[in-house]
């Protein structure tokens, strides 16, 4: 499954928080080495717990409208610096507008059972 989101940074701050994001969801999609004096054995990419959730009460809820999703891996990261086509940027290079996908699979696979508890 996916995830589709479009950034706006209007400020040096917020461009900062972006450009974070983005890092954050490539670091942890990628491996690492085993051995930090080796680069011959690679580790697992992390593992991400998504649930969905909706604001009720006040408060954030689990969202039972939407399945629940087993722990996930990272597999795509795509940026896009010119999402409406066109590269438009502040005067210091700055993207004004950036389009982060990213692509998500589950680790382990979903079962009828698992289908029939809401995954």
């Amino acid at each position: 499954f996916s995830f589709e989101f479009v950034f706006t940074a209007t400020n040096e701050d917020e461009y900062s928080q972006v450009r974070n994001i983005i890092q954050m969801f490539r670091l942890h999609s990628r491996p690492g080495f085993a051995f930090a004096e080796q680069d011959a054995l690679y580790t697992f990419p992390n593992e991400f717990g998504i649930v969905f959730r909706k604001m009720q009460n006040g408060k954030y809820v689990e969202n039972n409208h939407l399945p629940k999703l087993h722990d996930c891996v990272c597999t795509k990261v795509d940026t896009n610096f010119a999402p409406g086509g066109q590269w438009l940027a502040h005067n210091d290079g700055e993207p004004i507008s950036i389009s982060l996908s990213l692509g998500f699979t589950e680790t382990q696979k979903n079962t009828q059972k698992d289908i029939g508890a809401g995954y």
